[in-house]
């Protein structure tokens, strides 16, 4: 069967028309191994939603494989480098957020707490003192005369 005969046999609930999905796949192949097919699937599918694919991508990947099945390794680690890649982007998205809060945190809510001295041995030290450097009064407001305007 061919890729634009497996999306229109094979229909699937919810499915954005027209598009491959791995459901489809499976039932078009039922005595296939499902990982098996999930692989040749997963190496088609490039990117965050795996469980669909346009036909003529599809359609042409496979051909690729057929031609050489040495791309299907090809695509695979592509995927898996794209997600590795994904991943750590996201963790220092998180990470740089983190060390910004935790420095706003510190110099604005309890400017003259020694915790951040001598990481990271300081931190945990001294984390039981954070109530007595806490600011608990409001600065008044500068009086609107302070500033002058011309």
């Amino acid at each position: 069967m061919t890729i634009p005969a497996i999306v229109s046999d094979y229909p699937i609930e919810n499915q954005i028309e027209g598009y491959l999905r791995f459901e489809s796949l499976i039932k078009a192949m039922p005595d296939t191994n499902p990982t098996a097919v999930r692989a040749v699937f997963d190496s088609m599918a490039l990117g965050i939603n795996k469980n669909q694919i346009a036909p003529r991508v599809a359609q042409a990947r496979l051909q690729s494989y057929e031609e050489d099945i040495s791309r299907m390794k090809e695509e695979m680690n592509k995927g898996k480098a794209l997600g590795f890649l994904a991943l750590f982007l996201l963790l220092g998205i998180l990470g740089t957020a983190d060390a910004v809060a935790v420095y706003h945190l510190h110099t604005g809510w309890f400017p003259c707490w020694p915790g951040l001295d001598h990481l990271p041995g300081s931190l945990f030290e001294h984390l039981t003192d954070i109530p007595s450097y806490w600011m608990s009064e409001i600065p008044e407001a500068a009086p609107s005369n302070a500033f002058p305007m011309n």
